[in-house]
């Protein structure tokens, strides 16, 4: 991984983008998972590690080696990922970059990417005309107060949308965050929630988008984190709410979605 020259897509941006792209590409399934000969070397975090032949080492460290020089020699910012195979091919996923947009939201700086809005306006438009929601996980930074979006997913079976409204089901939900924070090795992690508002609606929120972001703060508080909702609405545009607990209006962040949809 590699900031652009600008830095406006920075490691921890790259980073939220590297465990989307875990997540969504197949031949990534199982990229992160420790093998069955994992070894322990320490007590702290991420502490296990896996046995590999030096040769394979010896391989991977020249095509990192390779891959870092042509990173540095380009102003844009990178993220590849090589896989060596059993029978020694080796595989190359190569991430396009997408827009980041930081939002600083009093004292909380929320970040995502133009692929995240990419994928709340296409589960949007898969449920049209009625509403649709679902949770947001990404990665929370207690000491520098940031909140960097990573992934979203869909509505859970048993939930309802009409035209009017949206309720979040719960069925499956505990199985499916798992299965993601264990698909990143504990790195991501439930950060809020996300709704569609319908046709011919703006991304504001509602009293009602209001009274649920505050419910949201009280689930979230005795973690530390504040309460964080996103609403898709037509064209691409889209807010990004966070609660606030000094009686004030919630910032809104309402933006238009210019990147792929």
């Amino acid at each position: 991984m590699t900031e652009n020259a600008e830095r406006t897509i920075t490691l921890r941006d790259l980073e939220a983008q590297y465990h989307r792209l875990v997540l969504t590409e197949p031949s990534l399934a199982n990229h992160l998972k420790a093998g069955p000969d994992g070894v322990r070397y320490s007590a702290s975090c991420r502490a296990l590690t896996n046995r590999i032949p030096a040769t394979r080492a010896a391989l991977l460290s020249a095509i990192a080696a390779r891959g870092l020089a042509d990173s540095l020699s380009d102003p844009g910012a990178s993220l590849k990922i090589w896989t060596n195979s059993d029978n020694g091919q080796v595989h190359v996923v190569e991430h396009t970059e997408a827009v980041v947009h930081h939002v600083d939201a009093e004292t909380w700086m929320i970040s995502y990417g133009d692929d995240v809005l990419g994928d709340l306006a296409r589960l949007r438009e898969s449920k049209l005309p009625n509403e649709t929601g679902g949770i947001l996980l990404g990665i929370a930074d207690m000491s520098r107060k940031s909140i960097h979006i990573a992934y979203a997913l869909p509505q859970p079976l048993d939930s309802e949308g009409t035209k009017a409204g949206f309720e979040r089901g719960v069925v499956g939900v505990l199985d499916e965050v798992n299965r993601v924070v264990e698909s990143s090795m504990h790195q991501l992690r439930y950060v809020g929630e996300w709704h569609s508002h319908p046709r011919q609606s703006s991304a504001w929120p509602s009293v009602i988008d209001l009274s649920q972001l505050a419910w949201l703060d009280s689930e979230l508080a005795i973690e530390g984190l504040p309460g964080l909702m996103a609403i898709a609405a037509d064209d691409g545009n889209y807010s990004i709410i966070l609660s606030r607990r000094d009686g004030q209006p919630p910032p809104v962040s309402p933006k238009r979605n210019t990147g792929g949809r």
